[in-house]
């Protein structure tokens, strides 16, 4: 029943699988910003991943990265803080924006493995030394990932190592497949306004209640890239994503300073869906909304998990 860890080779990069005898397992790869690969519960695997070297590096749909230090868009790919303009580079060509921040590929460090029983675990940092100069900010970065009694959890941790306050956004971008096609699956949200958006996928400042699927719903052919403010009430938002296939109960963390924001992607190929966490809204650097400014030595922390039933 133990969990085994087991390093292979993956291409230029090591990938790291962990699995018991129940077939609960997740397999990620450290040297490109921590990204899962795949996750298995009794041996289905729930997660749209990429099964090749060249598969990940070409990062097709950003599939499972994590991003940092803003998620979403951000307008032109500027933000003015401190009384400076910074330039990420223009990224979305579809929009001439920017997307997803610049954390999603950079090699991180294991720090700590842990296997046992019940349970296997690994935390992996990455230092930024503040040379980048669209964010020249110094940070640390933390991802832990834990499987336990068939839950998979992810915490992230972003702590400001400068020394003044610096703009964060976190968010984490993974597709679950479900059924051959997206449209046999159906889909259940949390009570959550949408984020209206112009022509370039940016919020125009309005939110309008969303009941589309408040109750479980078969996708069918709706087609969805849309941001969601949450409105739900406690300390948990969850995604229920159900076919012949079984039941998945995705959940993040929501209250001050948490994942209070998510989007959701159906991609053109419509063999699975993103559900997508953020902390702040799509364009937050200029829009504010949901925005934190971290003060130095603080750390922006939150987590959010997976739990699959046949």
């Amino acid at each position: 029943m133990a969990f085994q860890h087991i390093v292979q080779p993956f291409g230029n990069f090591e990938k790291h699988i962990f699995e018991n005898e129940q077939g609960d397992a997740f397999e990620m790869t450290s040297q490109y910003g921590s990204c899962l690969l795949d996750l298995r519960f009794a041996g289905q695997s729930v997660l749209d991943g990429y099964k090749t070297p060249d598969d990940l590096v070409a990062n097709a749909w950003a599939k499972n990265v994590f991003l940092l230090p803003y998620p979403n868009r951000l307008r032109d790919g500027q933000y003015v803080f401190g009384g400076k303009t910074y330039q990420f580079e223009i990224n979305n060509a579809d929009t001439q924006n920017s997307i997803h921040g610049f954390g999603k590929n950079v090699p991180m460090t294991v720090k700590k493995v842990e296997t046992n029983d019940q349970m296997a675990k690994i935390h992996c940092t990455w230092q930024h030394d503040g040379s980048h100069p669209a964010y020249p900010f110094r940070f640390t970065f933390s991802v832990i990932m834990t499987l336990k009694n068939s839950d998979f959890e992810i915490e992230l941790r972003f702590k400001n190592d400068d020394e003044q306050a610096i703009p964060v956004g976190l968010g984490w971008h993974p597709y679950f497949i479900m059924s051959e096609k997206v449209d046999d699956t159906s889909l259940q949200m949390p009570d959550s306004q949408l984020i209206v958006i112009d022509e370039r996928m940016l919020p125009t400042g309005e939110k309008q209640d969303y009941s589309a699927f408040k109750n479980l719903t078969k996708i069918g052919s709706t087609s969805l890239d849309n941001g969601f403010f949450i409105t739900e009430k406690g300390e948990k938002a969850s995604v229920i994503l159900q076919s012949e296939r079984g039941h998945l109960h995705y959940w993040q963390e929501i209250g001050a300073a948490k994942w209070n924001f998510v989007q959701i992607f159906t991609p053109p190929h419509r063999q699975s869906i993103a559900v997508e966490p953020m902390t702040c809204n799509i364009d937050a650097f200029n829009n504010q909304d949901g925005l934190v400014l971290l003060t130095p030595k603080a750390t922006l922390e939150g987590k959010f998990g997976v739990q699959f039933s046949k």
